[in-house]
């Protein structure tokens, strides 16, 4: 009758209220920003997610110079070397001799003498390092990990955050862009999943010896330093020039002079150097050795970041060599590890040739 189909014209209305804040409701839990949560790399629930916003790649891209070309050509896909010449055109440099200026002094030996007493940086404008973002990102983590190999790395929500604002940055800078264009091409991530590999690659910790804890990641051994205990204590890795800087210019690090095996002397403007120094352990007063470590100098560490990935994904390995400006040819040496499927950086370094 008339009064039963009405009954059921009122009950599917109130189903429809229900359907329609439901809907709503789901609207308002899909607006939730995830860009930047705590969230898998292949699943794992304790590794950042640095996933793509496509948005603010697209703004961020379309404010460099269109005539600057992105996208790698055949030839540098056919060619690494080619593809890491273009990284190097394309990544932000420091100035020698307006930006910062050496002391390059005396030949280091191998007992560890030393050689140099004045410090090997004679300056550094620090209101250009500290006044560019990437750089002041990348300082802001040089103080976020454990020193010695052996203990466990336990990264704070705050320092996870500081890591995510580091990729986030250098990724929309020319070189990282192209980086991604590379690897996209070559079949090695996606355009959404690339910041999460960059995040994955250098952050993810591991550990260094076999059965230990999970001590050190590719940043922290790369761009930060490592000590290995023992009787004969040494520092591992720190082929950072900013870090070098700093670490010399709060008295924690002593050069000892440059290292070359034809003893030829660099220049003082020259783009990469091989040297050695003591690094100072806050903790126990401790002075250890770095025998021989090189670096680039004066490169933005963006530049570092898409150089040594791409060396990183290469299969031609030890035989990557690069051209810089000042007509020095170094070979980029980086060391891939497999961690339960997804590639870890354990190390990278140019070494001159």
């Amino acid at each position: 009758d008339e009064n039963s189909i009405f009954s059921f014209l009122d009950e599917m209305a109130s189903w429809a209220q229900i359907a329609v804040g439901g809907l709503h409701l789901a609207e308002q839990l899909l607006a939730v920003d995830t860009t930047h949560k705590w969230g898998p790399y292949r699943g794992e629930a304790e590794e950042p997610d640095h996933a793509d916003n496509d948005e603010a790649v697209e703004e961020a891209e379309a404010a460099v110079d269109d005539e600057v070309t992105l996208e790698p050509s055949a030839e540098e896909l056919a060619d690494v070397t080619l593809a890491l010449q273009k990284v190097w055109e394309l990544g932000a440099k420091l100035d020698p001799g307006r930006d910062y200026a050496l002391d390059v002094q005396g030949y280091a030996n191998r007992k560890g003498d030393d050689y140099a007493k004045r410090p090997l940086f004679r300056y550094v404008a620090d209101d250009v390092l500290f006044g560019k973002s990437t750089f002041a990102k990348l300082i802001a983590l040089l103080d976020n990990y454990e020193r010695e190999v052996g203990k466990a790395e336990h990264r704070t929500k705050a320092e996870k955050a500081e890591e995510s604002a580091f990729i986030d940055d250098i990724a929309k800078t020319p070189c990282l862009r192209y980086l991604k264009a590379y690897l996209v091409s070559k079949g090695k991530t996606t355009s959404y999943a690339f910041k999460r590999l960059l995040g994955s690659l250098w952050f993810r910790t591991y550990a260094s010896q076999r059965g230990g804890p999970e001590d050190s990641c590719g940043f922290e051994h790369v761009f930060v330093g490592e000590e290995r205990g023992g009787d004969a204590r040494q520092v591992t890795g720190l082929h950072n020039w900013v870090q070098l800087y700093l670490e010399e210019k709060k008295g924690a690090l002593d050069y000892h002079g440059y290292v070359a095996y034809d003893h030829r002397r660099p220049a003082q403007d020259q783009r990469a150097m091989s040297l050695q120094f003591t690094w100072k352990d806050a903790d126990d007063g401790s002075d250890d050795l770095k025998p021989t470590s090189t670096s680039l100098i004066g490169t933005s560490p963006e530049l570092e970041i898409a150089l040594y990935t791409l060396a990183a994904f290469s299969k031609s390995g030890d035989d990557l060599s690069l051209d810089l400006d000042d007509g020095l040819t170094v070979r980029l040496k980086c060391i891939l590890w497999d961690l339960h499927g997804a590639p870890v950086i354990r190390t990278c370094y140019p070494e001159s040739i």
